[in-house]
């Protein structure tokens, strides 16, 4: 995960085209997300947190929640077009630290569905 200690996203695109002389002061650290497949003999999709300790269980991707506790989960799940699963996702970053772990949580969820897929993802793809 990366923590910007000073200048927050300053440096992203097109943020620094705004703003003269910006400097940004990024540290690595070395808190993971991660996020575990299990298949199904039906089509439900069953998520949990371990962070939160929320579950959600339904019938079809459609029926998932957009509520904000699930929505990147849900994006992830429809572009993958996942179903049968059961999907378990845990973050080491505090939720609402600002260091990113959403970000983690979504690479980690891609890499997940992509193994599931079969397919081979170079970290620039994820």
């Amino acid at each position: 995960m990366r923590i910007d200690l000073a200048g927050a996203t300053l440096d992203i695109w097109p943020l620094y085209l705004y703003h003269a002389d910006v400097q940004t002061l990024n540290v690595a650290v070395t808190l993971k997300a991660r996020c575990w497949l299990q298949t199904r003999d039906d089509r439900r999709l069953i998520l949990r947190s371990l962070d939160t300790k929320q579950r959600v269980e339904v019938a079809h991707r459609s029926a998932l929640p957009d509520d904000a506790s699930w929505r990147l989960l849900k994006r992830i799940i429809e572009f993958f077009e996942g179903e049968g699963l059961n999907i378990v996702i845990q973050s080491d970053s505090p939720i609402g630290a600002g260091i990113a772990g959403s970000s983690a949580l979504n690479v980690a969820a891609c890499a997940a569905f992509a193994r599931w897929q079969g397919r081979s993802l170079s970290p620039d793809k994820l």
